[in-house]
């Protein structure tokens, strides 16, 4: 699966993109104004000194994140997991790791469920 690296700064504003996987990516000085982020995946990415005014991130996942210096005036965060996430101003964010340990609980849970079911069918 290819990642998204960038060197650079990057110009994505405006840009839709539902369901993109950014692990770890380096957007570190990026525009990203008034882009769209539904279920995204940005787990590990450098979000630092990028411009994020407008953008709307949707049910994205912004675990270990680096958030530090970027712009986020009118910025829309519904839905998002911030776990052990560097916000704009320097602090680190844990509300959404509870969110995730039960996530992971529950997938567990489920894969076990399909296991019993495979086994007494």
């Amino acid at each position: 699966m290819h990642q998204f690296q960038t060197e650079r700064e990057c110009h994505l504003d405006e840009a839709q993109l539902p369901s993109a996987n950014l692990r770890d990516a380096n957007l570190k000085d990026s525009d990203l104004r008034l882009a769209t982020l539904t279920n995204a995946d940005l787990v590990g990415s450098d979000l630092s000194d990028s411009d994020l005014r407008g953008t709307v991130f949707l049910n994205a996942d912004l675990s270990n994140a680096n958030l530090s210096g970027a712009h986020i005036l009118g910025t829309e965060f519904t839905g998002v997991v911030f776990c052990n996430t560097i916000m704009p101003e320097g602090q680190v964010e844990f509300g959404g790791c509870a969110v995730k340990r039960m996530e992971a609980a529950l997938k567990n849970v489920l894969t076990l469920a399909r296991r019993c079911e495979i086994f007494s069918a």
